[in-house]
């Protein structure tokens, strides 16, 4: 950074008394010296004007991405929100799934304890309907004296 009075001193003398601040007391071309500062006034407010102008661009871009930017955080917020509710659907389901099957599971242990009562009590009934046949126990084998036997 450089001071104005260091870069006015560095100019000639020429333009050092165009950037004179009262030319008429000096005695100095003060017409010219004023045409010539008004031009550069004009300059410097044409400049000043652009520059509002891109500021009020950039403002306007702001705001519009503040709102695209807050549209998209409530769009995710509301995103996360349901994500949320349906994992604890997804727990509720499975956990229902889960009873569903133990209940499943112990109807059937039940039917087949059912059956196999059943099964046994027709056993039993059809043991007890048919007459027993007795037969008698072999207790031993009857040796003949003509038969041989090589051992």
């Amino acid at each position: 950074m450089v001071r104005g009075r260091q870069v006015n001193n560095a100019l000639p003398s020429n333009l050092k008394g165009m950037f004179h601040p009262a030319p008429w007391h000096d005695g100095l071309q003060h017409d010219l010296i004023d045409s010539f500062q008004r031009a550069n006034f004009r300059n410097l407010e044409k400049f000043i004007l652009k520059k509002e102008k891109e500021e009020q661009k950039l403002d306007k871009d702001l705001l519009l991405a503040r709102g695209v930017c807050q549209k998209q955080y409530l769009e995710q917020h509301r995103l996360r929100r349901m994500l949320r509710e349906l994992k604890f659907r997804v727990r509720k389901i499975s956990q229902q799934v889960k009873i569903k099957k133990r209940k499943l599971a112990q109807f059937r242990r039940a039917q087949r304890s059912i059956s196999v009562s059943k099964k046994k009590a027709e056993t039993q009934i059809t043991k007890h309907s048919l007459p027993e046949v007795k037969s008698v126990p072999i207790t031993s084998f009857v040796h003949h004296n003509n038969y041989s036997f090589d051992l």
